[in-house]
């Protein structure tokens, strides 16, 4: 049983050099398939991020679960108020509403295929405000962080904040305590 009813009835073909590259190092994006491509199904991209690059600030799609596979390299998601480390070949599924983030862990670059179902429109990484259809009637708050504009949403996305600045905190605390101290929020 499926739960996306798409009705698109050809295969989807993205050639690398045909997709469009969002960004330039240390952050990279590749965005392989929208949503309008796969009739709303799912969206993907590809992510390369240098040495200790961030990838997305904290946020969460409203309707939407988000898939990371690490093509290559390690990175960092925040998943809730969890920190998981993944290397080369390793899978996490974010389900829809849980906040998260991700970045190269110190030290180390990734690559990622980050698939996002039911699909969104050149959703948050690429800087657009083109939302899915399950997010449209629903406030736009940036285009990095799609969600509901209520007071607990809010306070879930300071909470959060407060996680990836406490992921930066941690990554820097391994070369030195003042390292540390100086990313850590003020």
């Amino acid at each position: 049983m499926s739960l996306i009813q798409s009705t698109f009835d050809r295969s989807v073909i993205v050639r690398s050099a045909d997709a469009e590259v969002v960004g330039r190092p240390p952050t990279r994006v590749r965005l392989l398939a929208d949503a309008s491509a796969t009739d709303g199904a799912l969206s993907t991209i590809r992510v390369t991020l240098d040495k200790g690059a961030d990838g997305a600030k904290p946020h969460h799609h409203a309707g939407s679960a988000e898939m990371f596979y690490v093509l290559d390299g390690t990175v960092q998601v925040l998943s809730g108020t969890d920190v998981v480390t993944a290397e080369r070949g390793d899978l996490i599924v974010v389900p829809a509403r849980l906040s998260h983030a991700f970045g190269a862990a110190r030290g180390k670059s990734a690559d990622l295929l980050i698939v996002i179902a039911p699909g969104v429109e050149r959703f948050g990484y690429s800087g657009s405000s083109n939302a899915s259809r399950s997010e449209r009637s629903r406030p736009k708050v940036s285009a990095r962080c799609r969600s509901s504009t209520t007071r607990s949403s809010r306070s879930a996305r300071r909470g959060t904040r407060r996680e990836a600045d406490g992921l930066s905190a941690r990554r820097a605390a391994g070369s030195s305590s003042k390292a540390a101290a100086a990313s850590s929020p003020r």
